[in-house]
């Protein structure tokens, strides 16, 4: 990944599109989004997508936090408890938290050289957040099933505006980026139909 990402950035962002875009069919048949839905959860899907597209993010930087202050530190557990209760959820990945977050790089290249600095504090915060997390979120699911996916869709939606990375660069670049755009979209496919 860390070599993707720093020699076909903008081809491993449109796969990671793909994927995105293509689960979301499955989140919308998961939650009976055609009989279900109300006034209301339009407005909770709404709602997600507009969290998430005014974080401030800079996502394409592909900055590494060299600081090791407490600060970062405590950010890095943070990150590790939100990114651990999105595994839980449907249709989120840890992996975007990461980049919403800022500290994707900066985690993806302690993991290829192993920076245990930068790890023990991720993988506590992720411990944690399982523990804590999956039953909050068992809650929602089972009380609010229907408002707790619509509030989901609109974050997984609003990610696409997050993890859009521009336009290709020229025609080659463009090509690479619609196969691989295709391919996440095929492997969304395949995912949602394990899943159901």
């Amino acid at each position: 990944m860390t070599r993707l990402l720093a020699h076909y950035e903008r081809p491993t962002f449109y796969f990671f599109l793909g994927l995105i875009i293509g689960i979301l069919p499955f989140l919308f048949r998961e939650s009976k989004a055609k009989t279900m839905f109300r006034p209301i959860h339009y407005v909770l899907l709404m709602i997600g997508v507009v969290i998430i597209v005014l974080l401030p993010i800079e996502m394409a930087s592909g900055a590494i936090i060299e600081d090791r202050s407490l600060a970062i530190y405590g950010l890095l557990f943070f990150s590790g408890i939100v990114a651990s209760a999105a595994m839980i959820l449907p249709g989120i990945s840890g992996s975007f938290i990461f980049v919403v977050l800022g500290v994707y790089h900066t985690i993806i290249y302690a993991v290829s050289i192993l920076d245990i600095k930068v790890l023990i504090p991720v993988g506590i915060g992720i411990i944690i957040g399982i523990v804590l997390m999956s039953k909050i979120i068992h809650y929602f699911l089972t009380y609010y099933h229907t408002a707790t996916f619509a509030f989901i869709i609109g974050l997984v939606i609003g990610s696409i505006y997050v993890v859009y990375p521009g336009w290709a660069a020229n025609m080659l670049e463009l090509l690479a980026c619609v196969v691989v755009f295709v391919g996440g979209l095929f492997a969304a496919y395949v995912l949602g139909k394990v899943e159901h």
